[in-house]
Formats: C-alpha cells, sequence, structure tokens
C-alpha cells in the first residue's frame, strides 16, 4: 500500500507521516510551505511532492505517478479565523481538494480514504451533552461550512460508487511540534509555553470555555488505526477523548506540570469562543468499535506530555514564542 499523506507539512499531517513511514511508503503532499530539514528528517521512507490540490489535473497526476492506493486527506485551510475573510479560497481548499482526491480514489481503485474534520461542523448543539456519530452537522460558520460540505461529498461518493471511504472529525489538536501560538490554537499552547517561558499569565477571562483537547500522539495512532481498519461501517466517526475540559482545568494542569507557574484566568468564555461556539465532547462509540482505538492522554497526562517535549527545545525558540 502506498499511502498518500496530504497537508504533510502541517501539525498533524507531519506528524502522521512520521508515524507511518515506519511501517509503509508515505507520499507526503504540501503545497506553499516547505521546510526541508524537516522533510529530510523523516527518512527515505517519505517521498515529498508538491501539488496544488485544488487542481484536479495535477492530482491525477500526483496519485498515478506514485501508486497511491489510499489517503489520509489533512490538507485545509484550518480554522474560522483564516476562512471568515477568504471564503472563495476556503471553498476551493476544504471542498474542491476533497472532491478532486475522492474522484482520483474513485478511478483508481484505491482501498481507503480518510477524510479529517472537525468539531466545527457543529453549531447550535447542548453544549453538556455528548455528540453522537449519527447526528447531523449544522454549522453556519465558513470553515465549518466548507468541512461539512467535504463531509457531504465524501458521503455521496461512498454510496454512488462504493468507496471504502470516511470522515474522522477530530476535536482541538495540541501538542508537539508546536512551539510557538497563535489564538487560532486555543488555550493550551499559550498559556503553557508562555509558563515554561516564566511569563505570567492573568487572563481576565476564558475559564469556563471548554472543549474536547485531543492530544496529538492519540490523534497520530487513531488515524493510522483508521486506515488500517478492516471495514467502515459507517460513514462518520469522531475521534477526541471522552469528554470535555475547562480553560480552569487547563491552568491547573499547567501549574502543576511546571512548578512556580504563574497562570491565573478569569469566568467567562471569551476570547475562545470567539470563532468556535462551545459544544459537548465528541462520542466516539462506533470509531471504537470499528479501528480498536481509544485516546489514552486525558488532559494531564497531554499537557505533561507536551511540557516534557518543550522544556527539550532551545530556549532561544521558546523566547520567540508568543500570538
Amino acid at each position: 500500500m502506498t499511502l498518500l499523506i496530504t497537508g504533510a507539512m502541517g501539525h498533524v499531517g507531519y506528524e502522521v507521516a512520521r508515524a507511518a513511514a515506519r511501517s509503509r511508503p508515505v507520499i507526503a503532499q504540501y503545497h506553499r510551505s516547505f521546510r526541508r530539514q524537516d522533510a529530510e528528517a523523516l527518512g527515505a521512507n517519505v517521498m515529498w511532492a508538491q501539488c496544488d490540490l485544488a487542481d484536479a489535473q495535477a492530482v491525477s497526476r500526483l496519485c498515478e505517478e506514485h501508486g497511491v492506493d489510499a489517503c489520509i486527506h489533512l490538507a485545509a485551510m484550518a480554522n474560522e479565523m483564516y476562512c471568515k475573510p477568504e471564503p472563495l479560497l476556503a471553498f476551493h481548499s476544504n471542498v474542491g481538494a476533497v472532491v478532486n482526491l475522492l474522484d482520483a480514489a474513485r478511478r483508481m481503485g484505491w482501498r481507503r480514504f480518510v477524510y479529517g474534520s472537525t468539531g466545527s461542523v457543529y453549531r447550535d448543539v447542548d453544549p453538556h451533552a455528548p455528540i453522537t456519530e449519527d447526528v447531523p452537522a449544522n454549522a453556519d460558520s465558513i470553515y465549518g461550512a466548507t468541512k461539512a460540505a467535504g463531509e457531504v461529498m465524501m458521503r455521496a461518493f461512498r454510496a454512488q460508487y462504493g468507496l471504502d471511504a470516511a470522515t474522522v472529525r477530530i476535536s482541538w489538536i495540541y501538542g508537539p511540534p508546536v512551539v510557538n501560538y497563535t489564538f487560532a490554537r486555543g488555550p493550551i499552547p499559550p498559556i503553557l509555553i508562555d509558563a515554561l517561558r516564566g511569563v505570567a499569565r492573568d487572563d481576565a477571562s476564558g475559564g469556563d470555555f471548554s472543549a474536547g483537547f485531543t492530544y496529538i500522539d492519540d490523534v497520530v495512532e487513531g488515524l493510522i488505526a483508521a486506515v488500517d481498519a478492516a471495514k467502515f461501517n459507517h460513514a462518520v466517526y469522531h475521534l477526541a477523548p471522552p469528554r470535555n475540559y475547562s480553560t480552569f482545568e487547563i491552568a491547573e494542569a499547567v501549574r502543576a506540570a511546571v512548578p512556580g507557574a504563574r497562570v491565573a484566568v478569569g469566568p467567562g468564555a471569551q476570547p475562545w469562543n470567539t470563532f468556535t461556539p462551545i459544544r459537548g465532547p465528541l462520542d466516539g462509540a462506533r470509531f471504537i468499535a470499528d479501528t480498536g482505538f481509544r485516546t489514552k492522554f486525558d488532559l494531564t497526562a497531554g499537557v505533561n506530555a507536551y511540557a516534557d517535549w518543550l522544556r527539550r527545545k532551545p530556549k532561544e525558540e521558546l523566547a520567540k514564542a508568543g500570538g
């Protein structure tokens, strides 16, 4: 099996490529951003390929030249902060690319297609009740709507052409190799990285925001379990921890992981709900049943692992971090 991983210069794509290459040949797609040193670090089992996924002919050439027969599709314009100012570009990136890959999969008879989606396809849901995998998407943000549109096309190709494909919705990913932070990454990276830099935080609000923060190792292992699963019995799955965590809990976990850290946060959900409303945890019972994988990192374990990794980075890198 030759596995195509799209968005392989991104946070999740790079880590999935690293892990997958230990057991199979990987075609790692990128478009604009390329870091040669990082690419070379993944070794000879990873073949890097530049391709604009919104270009159907370029996608066909890429897949034919490399004999692709499976894909984990992770390339996207991520987060409403980026998509809202550029809705047309978001559509081409987040929907057009999915259709081009699905059509290549249909024509070339791929074994498996995994579409990485997001909990942001949900908007008006009970913030306290778990969201099961059969709950319909109801996004009204540009980001959420484009990801939901990709899910609809994936479902259509599955139904009309018998493609062995499924959506895997993932919730609020954090962890290595992120050494800096932006607002879009949520509260864990800024609070933890500032603590390790010795920067005190006294946030006026945000403590009541909660989400299903998913550690990167769980995301990587879960996606590989999905592409290797014996059968997709369903079109949609959820990959997330079994419960949500509040920013108050994040602050507590960071203070425990970084002794002496000065972290204070006030009540309310702002600013973390600016682009993403609070929603209930993503229930992944179907994912666990069909892949055999369940997340292993709770918040404490994830923050501790992330802190240990960050401590091994040069101090100059942390010094440059900031939103």
